[in-house]
């Protein structure tokens, strides 16, 4: 379960491909200590939910908290294949776990940095439900458009935002991507409505 078009996963899997071998002796160290994918993929959440708590003044911490739920993002997949524990569920978890940040960071900018709400609150209920509506396009068979995925940016752009507080680029950059995002949801919920709709 993935949320790439046809034309993407070819790439992601070589991504991956690489990614599982810099990471091995990382994923090997957490396996011999039992920690399980779910278990890193929790981690990670919680580590974003803290990066969103943490104010202004120490955006070096909120920093260093959402590094660390990038590097559980991208530690989790390897583990799981490593370890042979694969499931549906552990996917689903995991695309949650990979997309929540976008909502924490969200309501960070707009309590920390006063921050525009209706863009940064519309700029990830788009994205989140885009994201999840091309995991329903693919469970259905339906073909996805390619998508920008612009997270890392919008974290980046936090911790900028942050550590000059400031929230011009952030409130920017929301409303553009939120219209972005606003167009393909539309797009995506028309075509998730009429694949099931073809499946009678």
């Amino acid at each position: 379960m993935d949320y790439f078009n046809d034309a993407e996963v070819e790439k992601q899997a070589e991504f991956a491909k690489k990614r599982d071998q810099f990471f091995r002796p990382v994923v090997t160290a957490l396996a011999a200590r039992g920690i399980t994918p779910a278990g890193l993929s929790i981690a990670g959440i919680l580590a974003a939910l803290a990066a969103s708590l943490i104010p202004a003044d120490f955006w070096i911490l909120t920093a260093v908290l959402l590094g660390l739920y990038v590097l559980m993002d991208g530690l989790d997949g390897p583990l799981a294949r490593l370890t042979g524990s694969q499931s549906q569920g552990g996917s689903m978890l995991d695309i949650f776990a990979d997309q929540v940040g976008v909502i924490f960071v969200a309501v960070g900018a707009v309590v920390w940095l006063d921050a525009n709400a209706f863009a940064n609150i519309l700029f990830a209920f788009f994205y989140i439900n885009a994201i999840y509506l091309i995991v329903l396009c693919k469970f259905l068979g339906a073909g996805i458009p390619l998508i920008l995925r612009v997270k890392y940016v919008y974290f980046v752009l936090y911790v900028v935002s942050l550590a000059f507080e400031f929230s011009i680029l952030i409130d920017v950059f929301c409303a553009v991507f939120l219209a972005y995002y606003a167009v393909f949801f539309a797009k995506l919920f028309r075509m998730a409505y009429d694949a099931v709709n073809a499946r009678g």
